[in-house]
């Protein structure tokens, strides 16, 4: 998997072809398709190790709103991942399954490992849908227009984001 990520971030997901990625990885084609059964299979499977390489380590904060978002916005303005960020963005507009792929790995993961704390936080059962939109304005709320600026290459500003930080949370409670 790490050599379809590292080809996807290099050339693009709507360049890379499973004979590629099997080439890369010294294994055939078939074997990459029995486990991945595909293009797509290859594509969701190569954004849930970046989910686990980059976001991973933010479940470990995820009780905690505040540690939570700080070590979110750490991550979220790290070059890697503005990176991605950027690629997702841009081939996108030409690959619709590669921003799916993305809402169904990346957005829907880190918004479940932030639920259990918005629940407590509002008080409400985890499987309420205002969790779920609460989760989402709260981690909207701590890139804010930060994450616009990062994306056109300006660094972020630590009070600014300490700024969010506070504001997000203000807003559960």
């Amino acid at each position: 998997m790490t050599s379809a990520l590292e080809l996807a971030l290099v050339r693009g997901f709507s360049a890379l072809t499973v004979d590629e990625v099997a080439r890369s990885a010294n294994a055939s084609k078939t074997t990459l398709m029995r486990f991945f059964g595909g293009r797509r299979g290859l594509i969701e499977a190569t954004l849930a190790l970046e989910m686990e390489l980059v976001v991973g380590p933010l479940e470990e904060s995820s009780a905690d709103l505040v540690r939570f978002g700080a070590a979110f916005q750490q991550i979220i303005f790290s070059e890697r991942c503005l990176g991605l960020l950027r690629f997702v963005l841009h081939e996108s507009a030409t690959d619709a399954g590669l921003g799916e792929a993305f809402r169904g790995t990346v957005l829907a993961g880190v918004r479940t490992m932030i639920g259990p704390a918005v629940s407590e936080a509002l008080g409400l059962p985890l499987d309420d849908p205002d969790v779920v939109s609460a989760s989402e304005r709260y981690l909207g709320d701590l890139v804010g227009v930060e994450l616009l600026r990062a994306l056109s290459g300006d660094r972020p500003d630590a009070a600014r984001l300490e700024v969010l930080r506070g504001r997000a949370v203000r807003q559960l409670g």
